[in-house]
């Protein structure tokens, strides 16, 4: 990732060492819930800020708020 990011993004990365259901699904909480939920923990210490428009319509940009967490 670099200093700019998306939640699918993170998605995918997670999914690589899993078996895949009959249908990947973006919406499912199980899945997603969790990596949203690490990803707020990160937004409220204040190492990343979301971004209010995404690049991607549908998903969620972020961003780190300094070079060196990014960098780490």
């Amino acid at each position: 990732m670099g200093s700019v990011f998306w939640l699918g993004a993170l998605i995918v990365l997670d999914r690589i060492d899993k078996a895949p259901p009959e249908l990947w699904s973006a919406n499912d909480q199980a899945e997603v819930g969790p990596i949203r939920g690490r990803i707020q923990e990160l937004v409220d210490r204040d190492y990343l800020l979301r971004l209010p428009d995404s690049t991607f319509p549908g998903d969620e940009e972020y961003v780190f708020k300094h070079n060196l967490e990014r960098e780490r």
